[in-house]
């Protein structure tokens, strides 16, 4: 998935472009560590009240953490 598709998905599972933003910088390489990524992601998280946002929420989760678990994998 390119970083575009990546966008899109996430916009296209509810989540606000200022949200889109933010965990794209959480993963960028300013962002240096994966903890410093879950404490983003865990703010964004809870300010989720909608179930079916929260669903997309999820699922880019697992999208993401698969892909850093395969580029991992490949360092």
């Amino acid at each position: 998935m390119t970083r575009e598709q990546a966008i899109h998905s996430l916009i296209a599972h509810g989540f606000k472009v200022e949200q889109v933003g933010e965990i794209i910088k959480a993963v960028t390489p300013q962002e240096p560590t994966i903890k410093a990524l879950g404490k983003e992601l865990r703010k964004a998280r809870k300010g989720i009240a909608d179930e079916k946002v929260l669903i997309g929420y999820n699922m880019a989760v697992a999208i993401c953490n698969k892909y850093l678990g395969e580029s991992e994998v490949e360092e």
